[in-house]
Parts: C-alpha cells; sequence; structure tokens
C-alpha cells in the first residue's frame, strides 16, 4: 500500500465511521444502553529502540499506534522480532526507526539488517517507512562525538537509498532536527543526553513521518 492508498484509508475509515453503511434508516428509539463502535483508524506499528519507545500517540491521532520501542536495541535485535511485532499485526503500515544505537556502539555498523527488514515488509506486502536517525552528539559514543556524528550522516544516506533500492517509504527525521548550515541540532529538540528527544523534537520529527504515512504535515 503505497503513502496515497494509507491516506485514502484514513481519510475512507473517518468517512464511514461519519456516515455508515448500508443506508438503514435512524431507529425509532433510542436504545437504553449505546454498544461501542470499534475503531475505524487504521493501525501503524512504529518500531525500534528507545527513541521509537517516546513517540507520543498523540501526534498521530488519525491511526491506532501500536508502539514497539525496545530502548538499547540495535538494528540485528530489532530485525529479529521484526516479524513477529510488526508484520504479524497486519497494520496499514510500519514505521522502523533503526541504528542509534548501531552507529553509538560500533565503529563498523551493519546496516544489512535493516535492508533485511525492508525485504520481509516488501515480501509481507506491508508498506515501510523508514526514518533518518536523529543526530547525535555523544562524546560517549565509540570513538566520540565527530566519529559518531561522521556514522550517522553514512547510516542515513544508506536510509535514504532504500527507496531506490528496497521501494520504502523514507521520512526525514534527521533533517526536520538540524540546521541546514551547519547540520547542529536546533535548540531543545535534545535532552541534555544529546541522543533522545524531547517533546519539542517529537514534535518536529512527526512531521516527516505523517507527510511519509500520506497524512497532513500537521494533524487538523
Amino acid at each position: 500500500m503505497s503513502a496515497a492508498a494509507l491516506a485514502l484509508a484514513v481519510g475512507g475509515a473517518f468517512f464511514l465511521a461519519a456516515c455508515g453503511v448500508g443506508g438503514e434508516s435512524a431507529p425509532s428509539k433510542v436504545p437504553d444502553s449505546v454498544p461501542s463502535i470499534p475503531s475505524k483508524k487504521p493501525v501503524v506499528v512504529f518500531i525500534g529502540d528507545s527513541i521509537t519507545k517516546g513517540w507520543p500517540a498523540a501526534l498521530f491521532p488519525e491511526v491506532d499506534v501500536i508502539n514497539r520501542g525496545v530502548p538499547g536495541e540495535n538494528s540485528k535485535q530489532i530485525e529479529a522480532r521484526f516479524v513477529r511485532d510488526a508484520l504479524d499485526a497486519m497494520p496499514a503500515a510500519v514505521v522502523l526507526m533503526a541504528g542509534t544505537n548501531d552507529v553509538s556502539q560500533s565503529d563498523a555498523p551493519e546496516f544489512r539488517w535493516v535492508e533485511a527488514m525492508a525485504m520481509q515488509a516488501r515480501t509481507a506486502g506491508v508498506p515501510l517507512v523508514v526514518a533518518t536517525i536523529p543526530p547525535i552528539a555523544n562524546d560517549d559514543a565509540a570513538g566520540g562525538a565527530d566519529a559518531v556524528r561522521a556514522r550517522g550522516r553514512c547510516w542515513n544516506d544508506r536510509v535514504r537509498q532504500l527507496q531506490f533500492t528496497h521501494g520504502v517509504t523514507v521520512a526525514g527525521v534527521w533533517g526536520s532536527l538540524v540546521s541546514v548550515g551547519d547540520e547542529s541540532p536546533y535548540p531543545g529538540v535534545q535532552q541534555p543526553d544529546r541522543v533522545h528527544l524531547t517533546a519539542q523534537g517529537y514534535s518536529r520529527a512527526a512531521v516527516p513521518v505523517r507527510v511519509a504515512l500520506g497524512l497532513a504535515a500537521v494533524p487538523s
């Protein structure tokens, strides 16, 4: 399902919920108790590490968010549970953000696990949005802050290539959080550890993810 198709599904769900189907006439008497109406919202699974775990579902009110973020995991660990935690939910789409721990903890992070997840989603016919990882300026990372920034840029270049090699949709989270000139994070978007996002950071990062899902840039 393309981003446009997902947008159609979202819009169609709200239309059906508001207008009903089948052309039935209204009851002449309101019943004493009204049964709850199941949600018609499309399900979107967010999977990744602690940054994914922190996504506020309120930033995506048009969909039912299933959050499968696990703090501390790298892309290999996320791939090991990708089918069970994401694809088996039969969602309208999956949003994957993986790599922060890979580039923080290793001098030679392996991108192949992200490619494997892209292939699995494609085989299952589930639209996949892969987000670039946020900027990292952590002096405690392997090799220091400059080295981890360089690895992060390389990782995100690989993410962007996935739209051509694996047919995924890429959400430019990194670009939403840094200034164009010097690539430094905007003030207030990161927590003091210079890795995790603040509420302001998530609000900025949600814009490219929403657009990748076929939603308006900001909730109406």
